[in-house]
C-alpha cells in the first residue's frame, strides 16, 4: 500500500477530476433518438382568482424613482426632449429586486404604481404641525392630477364616496381627513417635523455605485423619501434637516472612495465570439460592483449607459482596438480584479477538454426540474436545469433495477483519444481513469438545439451515508499514524488559473490551465511547503445518461504533470520559478474565518525546458475536505467543496479505476463496479 505522503499527489488529481467540465467545450451526443430533445408539453387549465372584500391601502413606501416631468418638483422647463412615461417605485420590502432592476438601467412601471405612490406622502404620525400639513397638501397638488387622486380613493378606500364634481383641493382634503385621518396640531412645532428637499447631480457611474452599494435601505428605515431620476442623473432626498445632513456626508464618503481604471476587452471578446457567446457585462457589473462605460475616445457610442457594443471583425492577435476600450469605476481596485475573474469564469471554455455524451432515451422518459441551484456556481444559477428520468415502477427498489447496457468499448476508445495534440513538457506525466457520480442536467431553454447546454451536478442525496458505510482506503503505516487526523479527513485549497487572454488570446488557446494544490494545516492556514502545481494537458469525459437509475455516470481520463519539485527544505526552492514565489508572497491563505484571505491576481510561470514565461490569471479557489474510502478494492474519494458566494457548495464522489493505462477487460470490470455503486444510492 502507498504511504500517506505517497498518496498526496494522487489525491490532488482525484479531487480535481470530480469537478464538472465547462459547458462550452467540444461535445458529441450519442442518442437513440436523432431528433432534438424536447420536454413533454402539458396543457393546464388556467385558474381564475377572484378577489373579495375591500382592498387595503398600500404599505408605507419611501423610495420613488421617476423622471422629472412626472415628479413635478422642478419648475417647468422649455420643451426640448420628450421623456418617456414610467417611473420606478421602490418600497423597503421589494427594494432589493427593484435595485437590481435599476442596475440594468430599465424603467418600466405600470400606472398602478403611480397611484399607489400617493401613499408615500402620508406621514407616520397621525398629527402634524400646520406648516407640515400645508406642505403635504402642496406636495400632492403639484405631483398628481385630480383623476389620479380620485382613482387612489376608489381603489384603496372604496367606502369613501367621491363625486365627479369634487374639486382637486377638496379631493386632497378628503384624502388627508377621511382616508389618512390626519390632523393639524398647534402643539407640534414646524421645526420638528418639516421636511426639506435636497437634490444631487450624479454621474452614471455614481448612480450605479450608489445602487450597488445600497445605502438607501438604511435611509428608508429612517423615514427618508428618496427620488431617483436616472434619465436626468438626479437624486432627490426629502427628509428632516438632520437626516439630509447625514445623507450628504454619506454620499460624500462613498463618492470620495471611488477609484477609476481602464481595460481593453478586444481579446476576451474574441474568445466569447468563437464560442458563439456574448460577454455578459451587465451581470458581471452587478456582481462585481464595477461600472463599465465605453471610453469617450470611441465616437461611435451613443449613450453613457451603453455597455455592450457590436464587435468589428478582428483577429485575436490584432492590436488593441479603441472600440473595446472601457473606463471602470468602483469602490476599490479589488473589484476590478473580481470583474476580470468573472469574465474568465463566465467564458467557461477549456480547449483541452473534450466531452462525449451518451443518452439512453426512451419514450417513457420525461424531464424533471433540478432544485439544487444553491450548489451551482453563479454562471449556472439563473438557468432552469432538467434531468432525463424514467418513472420507477411500483415497489421497485434501486437494487432491483436492470443493469444498463453501457457501450464500454466505445467509452474506452473515447477516453484514450486525446482531446488535443498537446504534449508533456516534463518527464513525470500521469494519467488517471475514474468515474464521477451525479446528474446530467440540461438547460431547458436549449433542449431543441443540436447540442444543448449541459452541466454535470455532483451533489447527490443520501450519498454521504453510503460513503461512510465503507472502510477507509489502504492501510496506514506506523510511521504515518501521527499524521492522520482524528476525523480522517484531509483539507486542501485548490486554485485554478488560466493563461491570461487580456493581452493575447492565443495564449489561452495554446497553453493548458494550471491548478495549485496546497494542504491546509490544523491552524486552518495553507502550508506553502506542500504546494503542488499541476499542468492539465488533456481531459476526456464520457457522460452516460441513466434515466432508470438514481444517478448518471461521468467516465473521465485526465493527463497532468507537475511543474514543481516537492519542497526540499532549501531556501533555493522555487528559485527557478520566481513568479510562483511572488504569487505565494502576495497571497494570504488563511481559512480560519478571520478577514484577510487573499489570492494574488496573477502568476508568471516559466515553462520547463524553455525561457518562455507565461502569465496566468487567477479564476477560482475552492476549499476541499476529502475522505478516501475503499469500494471493492478501488479508491473512492468523497469531497465537500466550498466555492464561496460565487462558486456554491457541493459534494463529490469519485471512484478511481486505475492510474496510468487500463485494459479493455479492466475497464469493463470498472464499469460494472460503477453501476453497482449507483444501485446503493
Amino acid at each position: 500500500m502507498l504511504s500517506l505522503r505517497g498518496r498526496i499527489r494522487a489525491f490532488h488529481t482525484f479531487g480535481r477530476l470530480a469537478q464538472a467540465p465547462p459547458t462550452n467545450n467540444l461535445y458529441s451526443f450519442v442518442k437513440d433518438e436523432p431528433s432534438s430533445i424536447e420536454p413533454e408539453q402539458k396543457e393546464e387549465d388556467p385558474s381564475v382568482l377572484r378577489l373579495r372584500g375591500k382592498k387595503k391601502a398600500p404599505g408605507k413606501q419611501n423610495l420613488v424613482i421617476l423622471n422629472a416631468k412626472q415628479s413635478n418638483i422642478f419648475h417647468k422647463l422649455p420643451n426640448h426632449t420628450k421623456i418617456a412615461p414610467g417611473f420606478h417605485v421602490l418600497d423597503p420590502i421589494e427594494f432589493e429586486t427593484s435595485r437590481k432592476r435599476l442596475l440594468q438601467f430599465k424603467s418600466e412601471v405600470p400606472l398602478d404604481q403611480i397611484i399607489s405612490s400617493i401613499q408615500y406622502i402620508k406621514p407616520d404620525a397621525s398629527a402634524v404641525s400646520a406648516v407640515r400639513y400645508r406642505q403635504i397638501k402642496d406636495d400632492i397638488a403639484s405631483a398628481y392630477s385630480i383623476s389620479q387622486l380620485k382613482e387612489f380613493i376608489k381603489k384603496y378606500f372604496p367606502d369613501i364616496k367621491v363625486i365627479s364634481s369634487l374639486t382637486k383641493k377638496k379631493t386632497i382634503e378628503k384624502i388627508l381627513k377621511d382616508c389618512w385621518k390626519l390632523e393639524e396640531s398647534d402643539e407640534i412645532s414646524s421645526a420638528q417635523d418639516l421636511l426639506i428637499q435636497r437634490s444631487f447631480d450624479l454621474s452614471p457611474a455614481e448612480i450605479f455605485i450608489l445602487l450597488a452599494q445600497n445605502p438607501m435601505t438604511s435611509w428608508l428605515r429612517a423615514n427618508v423619501q428618496v427620488i431617483m431620476i436616472p434619465s436626468d442623473r438626479q437624486l432627490i432626498v426629502r427628509a428632516s434637516a438632520q437626516h439630509v445632513a447625514y445623507i450628504e456626508m454619506a454620499l460624500s464618503r462613498i463618492f470620495h472612495n471611488i477609484v477609476t481604471g481602464s481595460i481593453n476587452l478586444e481579446q476576451i471578446t474574441e474568445l466569447y465570439k468563437n464560442q458563439g457567446e456574448d460577454l455578459p457585462l451587465d451581470v458581471i457589473q452587478r456582481l462585481s460592483g464595477v461600472y463599465m462605460e465605453k471610453s469617450s475616445l470611441d465616437t461611435t457610442s451613443t449613450s453613457p449607459e451603453q455597455k455592450v457594443i457590436a464587435s468589428p471583425e478582428t483577429t485575436p492577435t490584432s492590436t488593441n482596438n479603441t472600440l473595446y476600450d472601457y473606463n471602470m469605476s468602483a469602490l476599490g481596485r479589488r473589484r476590478f480584479s473580481l470583474a476580470k475573474r468573472l469574465m474568465l469564469w463566465a467564458l467557461d471554455f477549456n480547449p483541452f477538454v473534450k466531452t462525449n455524451i451518451h443518452i439512453k432515451y426512451n419514450k417513457k422518459s420525461t424531464w424533471f426540474k433540478n432544485i439544487l441551484s444553491e450548489t451551482m456556481p453563479w454562471i449556472h444559477k439563473n438557468k432552469t436545469w432538467v434531468r432525463l428520468r424514467a418513472p420507477k415502477g411500483p415497489h421497485k427498489s434501486a437494487t432491483e433495477l436492470k443493469a444498463p447496457e453501457i457501450d464500454y468499448q466505445t467509452i474506452h476508445n473515447e477516453l484514450n483519444t486525446p482531446a488535443t495534440s498537446n504534449k508533456a513538457i516534463t518527464d513525470a506525466p500521469q494519467s488517471v481513469i475514474a468515474v464521477n457520480f451525479g446528474h446530467l442536467l440540461y438547460d431547458e431553454s436549449t433542449l431543441k438545439d443540436k447540442t444543448p447546454q449541459t452541466f454535470f451536478q455532483t451533489t447527490l442525496p443520501h450519498i454521504r451515508d453510503t460513503v461512510h458505510s465503507l472502510e477507509t482506503f489502504g492501510e496506514i503505516e506506523e510511521a504515518d499514524q501521527e499524521l492522520v487526523s482524528a476525523d480522517r479527513h484531509e483539507y486542501h485549497a485548490q486554485i485554478k488559473l488560466v493563461p491570461s487572454p487580456f493581452n493575447n488570446a492565443q495564449n489561452y488557446l495554446k497553453y493548458p490551465p494550471l491548478e495549485f494544490w496546497i494542504e491546509i494545516n490544523d491552524k486552518h492556514k495553507g502550508d506553502v511547503t506542500t504546494l503542488q502545481v499541476l499542468r492539465i494537458i488533456n481531459e476526456q469525459n464520457s457522460i452516460v445518461s441513466l434515466p432508470n437509475h438514481p444517478c448518471d455516470l461521468k467516465f473521465l481520463r485526465s493527463d497532468s504533470e507537475p511543474l514543481l519539485e516537492g519542497y526540499n527544505g532549501s531556501d533555493d526552492w522555487l528559485a527557478d520559478q520566481p513568479g510562483i514565489k511572488d504569487f505565494l508572497k502576495s497571497s494570504n491563505l488563511d481559512f480560519s474565518g478571520r478577514p484577510g484571505l487573499k489570492i494574488a491576481d496573477y502568476v508568471d510561470v516559466k515553462m520547463p525546458g524553455t525561457d518562455e514565461v507565461i502569465r496566468y490569471d487567477y479564476v477560482t479557489m475552492a476549499y476541499r475536505k476529502h475522505l478516501t474510502m475503499d469500494y471493492k478494492g478501488k479508491l473512492l474519494q468523497y469531497s465537500i467543496v466550498e466555492g464561496g458566494r460565487l462558486g456554491g457548495r457541493t459534494s463529490e464522489a469519485l471512484l478511481v479505476g486505475k492510474v496510468d493505462e487500463i485494459t479493455l477487460d479492466e475497464f469493463k470490470e470498472f464499469v460494472d463496479d460503477s453501476v453497482n455503486f449507483t444501485k446503493q444510492l
